[in-house]
Formats: structure tokens, C-alpha cells, sequence
């Protein structure tokens, strides 16, 4: 299910509906940093799957291999209305790449997100403290 759930999901272009959506998220409306909405695309690691409303953010472990996914559910107006991480997490990193030696935040993805965009520099961010919500989909 973990890969299959990655692999269905659309890469994240400026021009895909995804934008509005990942942009509309708080942690990003609230970044100073325009490079993200600058750029062709999302990072590597974030992904957009149309079929459950939500961004997906890959957890890799040191070879690059896809070991969890860390999904946020959103409303039609891009709002959370859940999240759930599927896989094992603890086994690595959502990698958002960068210049410099990785900073390594727990938080939610969206923030490590925001400090990329922010600081142009590498950063991890470990997924595993955060829970399931409730009301995620499905």
C-alpha cells in the first residue's frame, strides 16, 4: 500500500492543482520566502494524490528508499481535516534538499517546508511524534 499510495500521487508543479493547495497550507502561506511558488516544481518529496484530496510527503531512508508517508487530508478549500503517517517512519526522514549540513526538525512536514523554503538549506524533519488524526480520510 505505502508504495502504491506514493506512486499514484502527482508530482507538485507551480501549474498543478496541487499548488493552490500546498500553497494555501498555513505553514507556507506564512513562509517570507517566495522560492517555492518561484519554482517549476515542489521538492522531491512532496506529492499531491487528487483521488484523496492530500500532500504526501515521502519518509526516505539513507538509500533514498521510500519507508513511510506522511499524508495530510485536505478540504476542498485546503484546509486540514486530517492527517496519518503509513510505513515506518522511525526508519527515516521526510529530505527536503538543500545547501549546507541537514538541520533536523520534529515537527509536521509542512514546517520543515517552510524552514527549506526559508533557508535554502537542507532539512529533515522526523515524522514519528506525530498522530493520527481522527478525521483522517478513508
Amino acid at each position: 500500500m505505502l508504495t502504491q499510495l506514493w506512486r499514484s500521487a502527482d508530482v507538485c508543479g507551480f501549474y498543478s492543482p496541487a499548488s493552490n493547495l500546498i500553497g494555501s497550507l498555513p505553514a507556507m502561506k506564512d513562509s517570507p520566502s517566495k522560492r517555492i511558488a518561484e519554482s517549476s516544481s515542489y521538492p522531491d518529496c512532496v506529492r499531491y494524490h487528487p483521488e484523496n484530496n492530500s500532500t504526501i510527503f515521502a519518509v526516505t531512508n539513507d538509500d533514498g528508499d521510500v519507508v513511510a508517508v506522511h499524508e495530510v487530508f485536505l478540504s476542498s478549500d485546503a484546509r486540514e481535516i486530517g492527517r496519518r503517517t503509513t510505513g515506518l517512519p522511525e526508519e527515516g526522514f521526510v529530505r527536503f534538499r538543500g545547501v549546507g549540513p541537514a538541520t533536523i526538525v520534529k515537527d509536521e512536514p509542512e514546517e520543515g517546508m517552510r524552514l527549506w523554503a526559508d533557508t535554502g538549506g537542507e532539512v529533515w524533519v522526523d515524522v514519528t511524534g506525530i498522530p493520527d488524526s481522527a478525521s483522517a480520510a478513508n
